[in-house]
C-alpha cells in the first residue's frame, strides 16, 4: 500500500503531549533512555524521512516508530513489490 504525502499529513499520533515528555524503557538495551524526538531518519533504502517524530534511545540508538511514523515512511518509500514466500514441499510416494 502506498500513501501520498498529502494523505499522510492527516494521520495523527495517538500519543498525548504529556506522554511525549516521559522517558521509556528501551526494548533493546533495557535502559530508561527512550524519548520522543523529531529528527531526520535515513531509511534502509537510503531515502530520508525529514523531521520524523519517533522514539529514540540515547543509550543504544534504537528507533521505535508508531503507526503515524510508519504511514509516513510508507509514503516516502512509495509502492514496492511484495515479496512472496515460496514453500517447497517434497512428497515421498511409496509404491505397493
Amino acid at each position: 500500500m502506498s500513501l501520498s504525502p498529502q494523505s499522510t499529513a492527516s494521520i495523527e499520533s495517538p500519543w498525548s503531549a504529556d506522554e511525549k515528555t516521559l522517558v521509556y524503557e528501551c526494548p533493546t538495551c533495557g535502559e530508561e533512555t527512550l524519548r520522543w524526538v523529531t529528527e531526520d531518519v535515513t531509511l534502509q533504502d537510503g531515502k530520508i524521512a525529514a523531521l520524523l517524530e519517533h522514539l529514540a534511545c540515547s543509550s543504544c540508538g534504537e528507533k521505535c516508530f508508531d503507526v503515524a511514523a510508519m504511514k509516513r515512511i510508507e509514503g516516502i518509500r512509495g509502492k514496492q513489490p511484495r515479496r512472496r514466500s515460496t514453500i517447497h514441499v517434497t512428497a515421498s510416494v511409496k509404491h505397493a
